[in-house]
């Protein structure tokens, strides 16, 4: 018993000398950077100054702008008012912006553990209803490539959603990309 008394005497000693020093050193009075408390006031004191001299400048610059506005002056009623010149040179053409270059990509199922497959999912999300399990080393092609989900297609039958981190992508050809499907993999972030 004598133990335990003096093991809950040492742990409220030290929550209680943790609290004064928390209290002593948050009063805002007193800093653990002795050293450094010039420098801290000389910024604070700099901080200050940049927020006066920024505002003096914005006060002139509004001067400055209101004095430079010259006021427009009708033209007397007996002139006409003057035409602009038309431009000299034609306007450049704006680039006309390149649609990238589809991009084609397979993929091959892979996880941790041999025995393991992955689901594939009616939409890109983990309580989604699973329609089919893959085995390690299916193949299949990436329809819309997404940041954790990405829409396969494994064959006619089956194509859904499944979690990027257990599939293997490469780059392949177009002509071994499945039919109907002409455009490639579309990239997403939607998920």
């Amino acid at each position: 018993m004598k133990k335990t008394t003096r093991i809950l005497l040492m742990v409220i000693g030290f929550y209680l000398v943790a609290g004064l020093m928390a209290l002593f050193f948050l009063d805002g009075r007193t800093s653990i950077f002795k050293g450094d408390e010039k420098a801290v006031a000389k910024e604070k004191d700099t901080f200050v100054d940049n927020r006066q001299i920024v505002g003096d400048v914005t006060k002139s610059n509004s001067n400055m702008l209101a004095e430079a506005e010259p006021v427009p002056e009708e033209p007397p009623k007996d002139e006409a008012p003057l035409a602009e010149p038309a431009p000299s040179e034609p306007a450049p053409e704006e680039p006309v912006a390149k649609e990238p270059e589809p991009v084609y990509y397979s993929f091959t199922v892979s996880t941790r553990q041999k025995r393991s497959r992955l689901y594939v999912r009616e939409h890109p999300y983990m309580e989604s209803r699973s329609l089919k399990l893959l085995k390690t080393g299916t193949k299949g092609y990436i329809l819309e490539l997404g940041n954790e989900w990405s829409k396969v297609y494994v064959n006619e039958k089956l194509q859904g959603y499944s979690n990027n981190e257990f599939l293997v992508m490469e780059d392949c050809d177009p002509s071994e990309f499945p039919e109907g499907y002409e455009g490639g993999t579309m990239i997403t972030d939607k998920y």
